[in-house]
């Protein structure tokens, strides 16, 4: 099963790169969203994650990562991560959270944690929520809780209501 992808980009003209598997299209959109215009950039994230087969996570949260990309392309990094990368997605979002730079990235990064399964998203946003540094990651991460009917989350408002 060699999946191949026709891969046709925008530039002055069409330039059709023909037939090339599924893991090389992924790659060459990722090359695009890494270093790309903002709006090829912010095209090409969508597209490298539907190919069969490919890996692009570890791309994507470079991408999430890199202060020099303008804030919409890792904002859309951020939130395909959220979508669909399982367990590394958790893991690398909550990187993003704690990392210093663009709060608005680092907001968009508390969204995609909302995003996942609730076994990986309420753990990830209790800790958000009961130890970040700042308070509005702080309250982006108690406003998504608020958004699940978890019992977990229903005792950790119960604990911050009852310490007042």
């Amino acid at each position: 099963d060699f999946q191949q992808l026709r891969v046709v980009t925008q530039m002055a003209a069409d330039l059709d790169l023909g037939a090339v598997s599924a893991a090389d299209a992924s790659d060459y959109l990722l090359s695009l969203a890494s270093s790309g215009s903002e709006s090829v950039a912010k095209e090409a994230i969508f597209p490298a994650t539907l190919a069969q087969g490919a890996r692009p996570w570890p791309r994507l949260l470079e991408i999430a990562k890199d202060d020099r990309r303008p804030r919409e392309v890792r904002n859309s990094a951020v939130f395909w991560l959220g979508q669909g990368a399982a367990d590394e997605a958790t893991k690398g979002l909550a990187e993003i959270v704690d990392a210093d730079g663009d709060r608005e990235v680092r907001k968009s990064a508390v969204f995609s944690l909302s995003q996942r399964p609730k076994d990986e998203a309420v753990p990830a946003l209790l800790r958000i929520a009961r130890t970040h540094r700042d308070p509005e990651l702080r309250r982006s991460a108690i406003f998504w809780l608020g958004q699940t009917r978890d019992p977990r989350v229903v005792a950790y408002f119960e604990e911050v209501l009852l310490r007042r």
